[in-house]
């Protein structure tokens, strides 16, 4: 099985990065092909700034994101909640990530199917 596993958290010595690195290790070594979009590492600006009207200067973290996404089986999150809600790093991925035509579709758009 393909796991994408998404960190969430942009503290690398939090008790959810250990969490998420632990799932790693077991998801490893029961076999599994696992990828990991690490949010406490990885170079990623989170800001929408344009809204889904105008692309960002650098869409090649996003477009990663959705071929991981695409290819994998399993999807875990691993994130704290602050105020009742994910992280502001996580909230930017999934903004820029799952975008109009690749995660959903209005009217009659057709959108990519995984």
């Amino acid at each position: 099985m393909k796991i994408l596993i998404v960190q969430g958290n942009p503290n690398p010595e939090s008790f959810t990065h250990a969490n998420a690195m632990h799932y790693v290790d077991v998801a490893k070594q029961n076999g599994h092909q696992v990828s990991i979009i690490d949010l406490s590492q990885d170079n990623f600006d989170p800001v929408l700034r344009y809204g889904y009207h105008k692309h960002m200067d650098d869409e090649s973290y996003p477009k990663y994101v959705q071929d991981l996404i695409t290819k994998a089986d399993h999807i875990a999150f691993f994130f704290p909640v602050w105020w009742s809600a994910e992280s502001s790093v996580l909230k930017g991925l999934i903004d820029r990530t799952l975008t109009p035509r690749f995660a959903y579709s209005r009217d009659n758009e057709t959108s990519k199917k995984r």
